[in-house]
């Protein structure tokens, strides 16, 4: 390209300036942006006022796994009465991840409903990473069928990790290896917290199909299993 022809960033967002369409555009593009803003706003709010008036000092869902972890149960307890009644994604989902950030036990059913009643892939996604982290219970049963099923779509990548935490570990690492060619590492991750060195040749056999960031994550759960046995495999 000559020295004439260049356009530097700053020339072509000058010309941009004064472009009359790309101008509509971009406050069309603001407009749009602040009205989600204050949606997503009004839609938290009963649930901000409910955290507030149990004392807790947040002024959005999100803050309260920043502040407060792990979450206490009065904190649970009103994040779960909401979830059901909350209609917008977005909030559903901070609800869902701040259920995350707790160690207190609760019934999982309220997370299993929402999952079934969403057609939001990230809201799914983030309600099988809950499971796998918050360990809630009566889900067992659930997580078995929600994982099999390629309806559940991209979830079943945190629902793999779920069901190693929520399943015994003989009938998990009898329902994951199905999985693999799909999702090689959430099986990996699963594996390395309820497998045995059954499934650490599995994976051995396996991580020649992968390279890069994956093949590094199976490396790193045959390892666990390794030491979680106290022996190679």
């Amino acid at each position: 390209m000559s020295k004439k022809s260049w356009v530097s960033a700053a020339d072509l967002m000058a010309e941009l300036q004064q472009d009359p369409e790309y101008q509509k555009q971009q406050a069309e593009r603001e407009r749009t942006h602040e009205e989600r803003v204050q949606r997503i706003r009004a839609a938290a709010e009963p649930v901000v006022h409910g955290l507030q008036s149990a004392g807790f000092a947040v002024d959005a869902v999100e803050e309260l796994a920043i502040r407060y972890a792990p979450i206490p149960k009065p904190a649970i307890d009103i994040l779960l009465s909401w979830l059901p009644r909350v209609q917008d994604d977005t909030v559903r989902e901070m609800i869902v991840r701040a259920l995350a950030a707790t160690t207190e036990p609760f019934d999982g059913q309220s997370l299993a409903r929402a999952f079934e009643e969403s057609g939001s892939e990230s809201l799914r996604w983030a309600i099988g990473n809950t499971m796998a982290l918050a360990h809630p219970t009566g889900l067992a049963e659930w997580v078995l069928e929600a994982v099999a099923d390629p309806a559940s779509g991209k979830a079943r990548e945190t629902l793999a990790i779920a069901t190693a935490t929520l399943v015994p570990a003989a009938i998990a690492c009898r329902t994951l290896p199905p999985l693999l060619e799909e999702f090689p590492v959430s099986v990996a991750q699963a594996f390395a917290q309820c497998g045995g060195p059954t499934e650490a040749a599995l994976l051995q056999a396996w991580r020649g199909r992968t390279k890069g960031w994956q093949r590094k994550e199976i490396d790193k759960a045959i390892r666990a299993i390794q030491k979680r046995h106290g022996s190679a495999t």
